[in-house]
């Protein structure tokens, strides 16, 4: 090795890149932590969605259900109340179809969802 002459004898680099290689080492821990948390946070929100979207799903197929049996027994028919209750929701459907291109229907969604997603 080479000897340091003059005033360079008495400091050495070797500690000072041993602690910036350290910091740096735990720094990119620590953002990878980061990302691990921010991550698991993410995934436990679109399950608990996924969750609650199936939850739904379920509640309207049950009550839809249910309403067109209570419409067939008023109606005395077998099949009719199936009918209207499809009629019910093709008219939705629709009513949806042409209200996508509405700037308040997608800024209200878009306002919905990201209330849902930031809840911090």
């Amino acid at each position: 090795m080479k000897e340091k002459k003059g005033f360079f004898k008495y400091f050495s680099i070797e500690p000072l890149l041993d602690s910036l290689t350290a910091y740096l080492d735990a720094k990119v821990k620590l953002m990878k932590l980061e990302l691990k948390e921010e991550l698991s946070e993410i995934i436990i929100r679109i399950t608990y969605i996924f969750i609650l979207f199936v939850l739904a799903q379920m509640i309207v197929l049950f009550a839809s259900l249910t309403l067109a049996a209570y419409i067939n027994t008023r109606l005395d028919s077998r099949t009719l109340g199936f009918a209207i209750v499809g009629l019910i929701y093709a008219s939705i459907f629709l009513i949806l179809i042409l209200l996508q291109k509405n700037i308040k229907l997608k800024s209200w969604l878009s306002n919905a969802i990201s209330k849902i997603l930031n809840t911090e």
